[in-house]
């Protein structure tokens, strides 16, 4: 997955030439997912999170990236409406979920996963 933090500074041509890019890919197509703001989950990411949340979509308030201080590693929290939360499985930090800011809640529209 490309990082986004990376490319934000630099324009679209260069990049190409820099990442050895098919110079017949559509500039107009990598500037839309350098600004989409759906790009903090891949489509991996987001097809696993719809589905854990499918059955109770609707009473989820944020979903967060925790990171613990002691080993490196991450989960994902997702915090319902019913001051309850439900724990996903430890990960690498650098693994999974790369797009997203640790400590940062997030919508399901800021993630794309719910339109």
């Amino acid at each position: 997955m490309l990082n986004k933090e990376f490319y934000k500074n630099a324009s679209v041509r260069s990049l190409f030439v820099y990442e050895n890019i098919d110079k017949d890919m559509d500039v107009r197509d990598f500037d839309r997912w350098l600004n989409s703001e759906h790009a903090i989950l891949d489509d991996s990411e987001r097809r696993y999170l719809r589905c854990v949340i499918l059955p109770f979509y609707d009473k989820v308030k944020y979903i967060v990236k925790c990171k613990s201080l002691s080993n490196g590693k991450c989960f994902i929290r997702i915090e319902l409406s019913y001051c309850e939360s439900v724990n996903l499985p430890w990960f690498c930090e650098n693994e999974m979920y790369c797009g997203v800011e640790a400590g940062k809640a997030y919508t399901l529209k800021e993630l794309g996963i719910f339109k």
